[in-house]
């Protein structure tokens, strides 16, 4: 009994640990491969507002709705909840540019949860 308890722990331990940190997560810090993407999109596009874009997806959105993947969602759907939650979350037009550009490149890019 003792023998399968751990072994259902060590089972159910390694997925929740692949879950937060397999191949598919959410881009780190944006870097030279985002950037490349965000230009064919935005050529003035730079890396300080994709970082800016990444810092506030990951401690503003997903402070209250977690980290679904940002590829669970189209475009249509992020540009209607970014519309809508960038008041909620104050965020000034320059910071909702950013964070659209940053999610857009990283759903552009595959980055899931």
């Amino acid at each position: 009994m003792r023998k399968t308890t751990l072994i259902i722990a060590i089972l159910f331990g390694s997925f929740t640990f692949y879950q937060c940190t397999g191949p598919a997560a959410v881009i780190s810090s944006p870097a030279d491969k985002e950037l490349a993407a965000a230009v064919k999109r935005w050529p003035d596009a730079t890396k300080e507002q994709l970082t800016e874009g990444y810092t506030i997806y990951t401690t503003k959105c997903t402070k209250c709705h977690g980290d679904k993947g940002i590829t669970s969602r189209s475009e249509a759907e992020w540009a209607t909840a970014i519309a809508s939650m960038a008041p909620k979350a104050k965020l000034t037009d320059v910071e909702k540019e950013n964070l659209t550009r940053y999610v857009y490149t990283a759903r552009e890019l595959g980055a899931v949860k």
